[in-house]
């Protein structure tokens, strides 16, 4: 186990671990930077998509805004690094 956590920490030091999604977006291989970036496009877009609600066979359709979507990408966290997981549990 530790040779393995050693070579992930090698490998992919200070970066998303591959894998890791958002929305149909790939993070793995990210450094921080990189994600916040990602995020904060794809949370742009989010932001100008209408949410549709079915219930009970009505149908509603909301800005975003209205619904209360918000995105703070300073308080949200951003998927760990490997140096992150594996500094973890060790």
């Amino acid at each position: 186990m530790l040779v393995i956590s050693a070579g992930v920490r090698v490998t992919h030091n200070n970066r998303v671990l591959p894998g890791v999604r958002v929305e149909g977006v790939s993070l793995g291989g990210q450094t921080r930077g990189e994600v916040r970036r990602e995020l904060s496009a794809l949370a742009e877009r989010a932001s100008h998509e209408p949410i549709r609600l079915v219930a009970d066979g009505r149908r509603l359709t909301i800005e975003p805004v209205e619904g209360g979507y918000v995105v703070d990408l300073d308080k949200d966290q951003a998927p760990p690094t490997a140096h992150e997981v594996v500094g973890a549990a060790a």
